[in-house]
């Protein structure tokens, strides 16, 4: 099953079935389903044995950390009220390092423009702090993890039945997406995964009750918003009625389950769904836009990239590299043979920087001694590829060549060109490709590349944007009145 058909299977399933109407203890299910169904293949194709049966987690940890996620609770449940403008939440992978302070890249141009606009702000961060970073003023920034070991005390303490309603043809669902597949369990199996998730969902949903109740933000703001903590934000401002956005953070499209294909949307939309879905350019809502304008919860606007406002790269980018960057950001920690091929063959007035995937830095060793068994290390860049900023390689990029990364979108926002090397990424970048702002390698090996890294047409213009970090503020203040 190619990844098209596995897209394809899911949208027939959400005609044949009525998704719409599945809930568990109020929690609309068919979203945290259809994702995790899809990814659960994603991961089968690379490795028939892995495991589909969800992992419980840890036993609790040491008491010591126990008591003093108790405390955290406690400090957080007894501290005042206020009242605040925006809520982010991200995790360590959207972070960057930018004059020695570990940033989110796409909250910060908006957090300092709103700071200057009298508005205030919080983050509030879904993974663990990275000890060895420097995340600047702690004041304003929360760690769900803190308080995750004295929740999850209480909720097993408190533990009630799942309320279940409206599921009754879920059996014959997940029978036939065990028989195309899918998933490799039976029923019961995967029905008790799904109630994993359905009440680490809860759980994370009571530590967002009680900081929406301290810190009354007129919006929340969550990126990728596809995992647990940010299902559980979403929910939480849904109930309490507060506008919520998923920031882009990536590519999307027509092959990415979380943001296409819903078109069998309840009425009053979903509620572990963000309200707004923030896109960087018409290309990226396009495929929203389809299925969104068929109800009138679920909403696109397309906003722009924060961090490619940003001012601060233009002096530092001219120190970058004297020789004109090949930039290649990849998926996986893996390099084909015709990209170590063309990497031998390339001529010297280029270099190489491989910019590894932000979650799969863990294999950017594993590249290293691949690439120095084969004596091309001296003709690639990695750590500063995978640690500068996206936006202040760019602007020394002359190519930029990819199989699907979401930096397709950003580098033709910068007017670099893309070479596009694999068929998922011509599928979902066809936009950009029709709009010739990317290429499609024609055939995979080196001579093609090369032929097609020389031969590529001047850097595009970009498309006019006038949009300033002010601007982003003054989208988000919009939001907030449409709400009112």
């Amino acid at each position: 099953m190619t990844r098209q058909e596995c897209v394809e299977f899911l949208k027939n399933v959400e005609k044949e079935f009525p998704v719409n109407t599945w809930s568990i203890d109020g929690i609309d299910i068919w979203p945290l389903i259809k994702t995790d169904l899809f990814f659960l293949w994603f991961k089968k194709k690379d490795d028939p044995n892995v495991l589909t049966v969800y992992k419980k987690p840890r036993k609790l940890k040491k008491i010591f950390n126990l008591l003093k996620s108790i405390l955290h609770l406690i400090i957080l449940k007894t501290k005042k009220s206020k009242h605040i403008d925006y809520l982010f939440s991200g995790a360590h992978s959207h972070r960057v390092n930018l004059d020695n302070v570990f940033i989110n890249r796409f909250y910060q141009p908006i957090m300092d423009a709103a700071k200057k606009s009298n508005k205030n702000s919080i983050v509030v961060e879904y993974s663990e702090m990275v000890k060895s970073e420097n995340y600047g003023e702690l004041k304003n920034l929360l760690f769900l993890h803190d308080y995750l070991p004295a929740v999850k005390l209480l909720k097993k303490i408190s533990i009630k039945k799942n309320h279940i309603s409206n599921v009754t043809e879920l059996n014959t669902c997940l029978q036939k997406v065990r028989e195309k597949g899918l998933i490799n369990v039976d029923y019961e199996t995967y029905f008790l995964r799904i109630i994993d998730q359905i009440n680490n969902i809860k759980i994370y949903k009571y530590i967002f009750d009680i900081i929406l109740e301290k810190y009354n933000p007129k919006l929340s703001m969550g990126l990728c918003y596809y995992n647990i903590p940010m299902y559980a934000l979403n929910l939480s401002s849904y109930n309490k009625q507060i506008p919520s956005v998923d920031m882009q953070h990536g590519g999307q499209g027509e092959l990415h389950v979380s943001y296409s294909g819903f078109i069998n949307t309840p009425i009053s939309g979903y509620n572990i769904m963000p309200k707004y879905f923030w896109c960087w350019d018409e290309t990226s809502a396009r495929e929203i836009k389809m299925w969104s304008s068929h109800q009138s919860f679920h909403q696109v606007i397309v906003g722009g990239n924060p961090w490619l406002s940003y001012n601060k790269f233009k002096e530092q980018a001219k120190e970058l590299s004297t020789k004109k960057i090949i930039l290649y950001t990849l998926q996986f920690n893996e390099l084909d043979e015709f990209i170590k091929q063309a990497i031998a063959q390339t001529p010297s007035e280029y270099i190489w920087w491989l910019r590894m995937h932000p979650r799969k830095t863990e294999g950017k060793n594993k590249i290293i001694e691949e690439l120095n068994k084969d004596n091309l290390l001296h003709k690639v860049n990695i750590n500063e590829a995978t640690t500068f900023p996206l936006p202040l390689i760019l602007l020394k990029t002359a190519v930029h060549i990819t199989k699907y990364s979401g930096s397709t979108i950003e580098a033709a926002q910068m007017g670099v060109p893309t070479i596009i090397i694999d068929a998922v990424g011509k599928k979902i970048y066809n936009g950009l490709i029709s709009e010739q702002k990317a290429i499609v390698l024609e055939e995979f090996n080196a001579e093609c590349l090369l032929k097609s890294i020389s031969t590529i047409k001047e850097k595009i213009v970009p498309p006019t944007n006038n949009n300033t970090t002010r601007d982003f503020v003054a989208q988000l203040n919009d939001l907030i009145l449409s709400n009112v």
